[in-house]
């Protein structure tokens, strides 16, 4: 994590747990170095698990039949997922999702 506070990343980040649950990692810089706290924590925006996992991928450029095949869904289930995505951000597009989502810390910022 000490690489993503050096150039400049978020200070919080959120992911799913592999047994489903949100998660929010934050950063807080002290005199010997950083604090990294992990919290079981609801996604922001009322993102589902699933649409945080989705929207990890969209931001990292992946088209839906590419999320679908990482997440084992079909591309019609990931096309769903990005609807209600670009919903609860209010915006109409998957690459301003992207940046809304970067800009919040929801996601990282790709390097």
């Amino acid at each position: 994590m000490r690489i993503a506070v050096a150039l400049g990343g978020p200070r919080s980040l959120y992911w799913v747990s592999p047994d489903g649950h949100t998660m929010r990692m934050s950063v807080t810089p002290v005199a010997a170095g950083s604090l990294v706290t992990l919290r079981r924590e609801k996604a922001p925006r009322n993102l589902t698990a699933r649409e945080l996992e989705v929207l990890t991928y969209l931001a990292r450029g992946l088209s839906n039949a590419e999320i679908g095949r990482e997440l084992h869904a079909s591309h019609r289930t990931v096309a769903t997922h990005v609807e209600r995505i670009l919903d609860k951000l209010d915006c109409h597009s998957r690459v301003a999702a992207a940046g809304i989502a970067t800009a919040e810390g929801i996601v990282l910022p790709l390097r």
